[in-house]
């Protein structure tokens, strides 16, 4: 493809305009809600990097932007960049694929912004903008697939990038590219189709050989052992059968709200209802029943995309952030309502609307719940230190886990996803506990001690609805929350 035809893939300007401000109007809450998320407070408190990860792009990019050798938040303006990235790449799609081709408003533009699953990386202030340029670069690779020198020299760059920005996003790259390789085998063009995954597979090596080299000569993430694979384990099959189970119940979360389930039900038929015209056209059955295996080994191999390369590493939790494709699996489905007409497609594009003001209210309550826990945690963090001062705490550990603000109780009950977004920050099993007080300078008066079964009597010194405090000895202290 050349490069003037990426232009024309943008020429319907007010279409592309549309997806944009709609893209900035789906995250107005979070921008209101205002809120600090996991990583950020540390990087707040220390403006530590990502070397850890191996993210040495992100460094780079934060150097640059922060005039600075630490790292400073751009937010909100990396917030409002995500929203414009990740709505111009799914705009970007629509046109490569032609989905609702000519249709002034491209609802399915939205479906990379507005994943469900992408709730849980918008909030991070850091992190977000090289989040969302990690999916924009592992999908405008396409607009040169007709030209495969193009394709594959800049795939290969978007790779390397990407691989530096967030690791998981290199799955969106092969999502996307099944679906040009289901439509080869179904039009018996297997030359294109060997040909093709050879050049996804040669763009990978590539990106993939230039990343770890760079990784390993500036000694970036070599001793995280959450990263490493779990190939030769003696446990194998165990941890790869709890990953899936993880995963199941993430999306049983979501798909607790039938209302929802029945979207999703609808577009994960979307491949196999769109070859009904095949039968009616009586082709022959063997062509038919291929064209029905090829779907549905689409849906299955796009499906476990979505969780990816964390399916196959050590770390024994599997974070939403991890899982970035979602919008893209769901992409790959709706690939195929091209293929309707007349009144099928008008109720593929109600559904469409649907899906978008479900996930918009998803965004909105779930924006709600991260302000409520804020305010709920801020409230507890203020008695503490009156706490501290009235009894003299040297020392202190913590029982049990903050609870969810009572203002979101509702919230929760009726969308119970929201729990995956919105963490509980401060508690034994919190990892940003120290963090998320330090804010109020507390750490550097009072020592936090890991929380351990003691054996030594302690005394109840008061109760409150949100905690029991406890008197170890003289200046040592443990809260229980309740």
């Amino acid at each position: 493809m050349k490069i003037k035809e990426l232009n024309d893939l943008i020429q319907d300007k007010k279409s592309l305009y549309i997806t944009l401000l709609l893209s900035l109007f789906y995250i107005l809450p979070l921008l209101i809600a205002n809120v600090y998320y996991s990583d950020d407070h540390s990087r707040i408190l220390y403006g530590h990097g990502w070397n850890h990860d191996a993210r040495f792009v992100n460094n780079w990019i934060t150097k640059i932007t922060s005039f600075s050798k630490y790292t400073f938040s751009l937010y909100p303006y990396s917030l409002v960049l995500s929203a414009l990235l990740l709505g111009f790449s799914g705009y970007v799609l629509c046109e490569l694929w032609g989905i609702e081709k000519g249709r002034k408003v491209k609802w399915s533009s939205l479906l990379l912004l507005i994943s469900p699953f992408y709730l849980s990386n918008l909030p991070y202030r850091y992190d977000v903008l090289f989040m969302s340029l990690s999916v924009f670069f592992m999908i405008i690779p396409f607009a040169f697939f007709d030209n495969k020198k193009k394709f594959v020299a800049l795939s290969s760059v978007c790779f390397f990038l990407t691989l530096g920005l967030f690791q998981p996003s290199i799955t969106i790259f092969f999502a996307v590219g099944i679906v040009y390789l289901t439509v080869f085998i179904e039009k018996n063009e297997l030359k294109s189709f060997f040909i093709n995954a050879l050049f996804f597979l040669i763009s990978f090596i590539i990106g993939y050989t230039f990343y770890h080299l760079t990784k390993s000569v500036l000694h970036l993430g070599i001793n995280d052992d959450r990263m490493g694979f779990i190939f030769f384990e003696s446990n194998f099959k165990e941890l790869l059968i709890n990953k899936l189970l993880t995963f199941y119940e993430i999306c049983k979360l979501l798909y607790d709200t039938n209302y929802y389930y029945i979207l999703v039900v609808s577009f994960l038929l979307l491949p196999l209802i769109s070859a009904v015209p095949l039968f009616l056209k009586k082709n022959n059955i063997l062509y038919i029943l291929k064209i029905i295996t090829a779907r549905v080994t689409l849906i299955i191999i796009a499906l476990v995309l979505v969780i990816g390369p964390n399916l196959f590493i050590k770390a024994d939790y599997l974070p939403l952030r991890a899982l970035p494709g979602l919008g893209v699996f769901i992409f790959t489905m709706i690939y195929f309502s091209r293929d309707l007409q007349g009144v099928f497609f008008k109720l593929f594009r109600v559904l469409v609307v649907l899906n978008t003001l479900f996930c918009f209210n998803l965004m909105t309550q779930t924006s709600n719940a991260l302000q409520f826990q804020k305010e709920y945690q801020e409230m507890f963090v203020y008695d503490l230190n009156v706490v501290v001062r009235t009894y003299d705490i040297k020392k202190l550990m913590f029982k049990g886990d903050i609870s969810y603000a009572r203002k979101s109780f509702r919230i929760l009950e009726q969308f119970p996803f929201v729990k995956t977004v919105v963490l509980k920050e401060i508690g034994q099993n919190a990892w940003f506990s120290k963090d998320v007080i330090s804010f109020s300078g507390l750490q550097e008066q009072v020592e936090f001690i890991p929380y351990q079964e003691t054996a030594v009597t302690s005394e109840l010194v008061f109760k409150t609805y949100v905690y029991n405090l406890y008197k170890i000895e003289e200046g040592f202290y443990l809260l229980e929350f309740n």
